[in-house]
């Protein structure tokens, strides 16, 4: 039995002010960050660090180093865990946004392809700089870590694992609604707190020893014509496409739940209310390619059993 985890995770606010006590032990430190983050957060992440520390903004000027810090969404922490990966150095990732569960998978997506890299050596989750993020992001996040549950069940895991994804789900459904309704007050609370940490990690780690499946596939495909949509929204509305293919009855409290959150339901929620059947085939064929994950669905798929699918679950009220 092998499990992939991170090193180490934190999550507490004010975390960003302190960043230099957790790469002390290296020499030489390239911080990889999100240009507008940085700006945002300039003051504070400059000096959260020793002086020497090395601030770049691209992949490709990292350079030499010891350690990869990566601060910024899931660009940046996808960037900076292939850069680690490359040079075998070891990675720090800084999440600013609970968009999606990228910080402690073991994988970087690049156009589209997953890339093993090994989870990070550490991550730190400031709680403050995520309750700032609007709320898309968060609920985005939400749709993304929901769906992991349903497709790591097409995956032999550990009892750990298992477990881990479990909860994962009943942490959403449980302090799912409050945590939404904090974030609309302006609050960091509990519910919101015990989000951060099923979206980013419970989500990231069952992710990172599992995989995608149906959901992730799809949204693959959908994120070729959907550029304004956020990956957690099309991971959303493609779980309901891939509960419907199996038949499966939690797609009818999923919908009642993803009503409640705001996450999408129908085509036109991301974007496709007009989109004919030949341009949901080019879609489609995209999900269906090797390089992604449609092929661990428990059952031969074929592209009209996908069309028909996605056309039923959109008219669906």
């Amino acid at each position: 039995m092998e499990i992939k985890n991170v090193g180490y995770y934190v999550q507490k606010d004010g975390l960003l002010s302190h960043l230099k006590d957790y790469v002390s032990e290296y020499q030489r430190v390239v911080v990889l960050a999100d240009g507008h983050v940085f700006e945002k957060y300039r003051k504070t992440i400059v000096n959260g660090f020793d002086e020497g520390v090395r601030f770049v903004f691209d992949i490709q000027d990292i350079g030499n180093c010891d350690v990869v810090v990566g601060i910024g969404g899931g660009r940046i922490m996808d960037q900076a865990k292939l850069a680690a990966h490359r040079q075998n150095i070891d990675c720090i990732l800084v999440p600013t946004s609970p968009a999606t569960d990228a910080p402690c998978t073991s994988v970087a997506v690049i156009d589209g392809e997953y890339i093993e890299c090994g989870c990070p050596k550490k991550v730190l989750v400031d709680e403050s700089v995520l309750s700032q993020v609007p709320l898309r992001f968060f609920i985005s996040g939400i749709g993304d870590a929901l769906s992991t549950y349903y497709e790591a069940k097409h995956y032999k895991v550990p009892v750990s694992v298992e477990v881990l994804c479990r909860s994962c789900k009943d942490t959403i459904l449980n302090y799912g609604m409050q945590a939404k309704n904090d974030v609309e007050e302006g609050l960091m609370s509990e519910a919101l707190s015990r989000c951060y940490e099923a979206i980013l990690y419970m989500s990231g780690i069952s992710f990172a020893n599992s995989g995608g499946s149906g959901a992730h596939a799809l949204s693959y495909g959908f994120s070729k014509k959907c550029q304004k949509s956020l990956h957690g929204e099309l991971v959303a509305f493609s779980l309901l496409v891939q509960l419907f293919l199996e038949n499966d009855e939690n797609i009818h409290e999923l919908r009642e739940f993803y009503h409640a959150m705001g996450l999408p339901c129908h085509l036109k929620e991301i974007g496709l209310d007009d989109i004919s059947d030949e341009e949901l085939l080019e879609i489609i064929d995209e999900s269906m390619s090797t390089k992604y994950s449609m092929n661990r669905m428990p059952m031969v798929i074929q592209r009209n059993d996908l069309l028909e699918a996605i056309r039923l679950v959109d008219v669906f009220e």
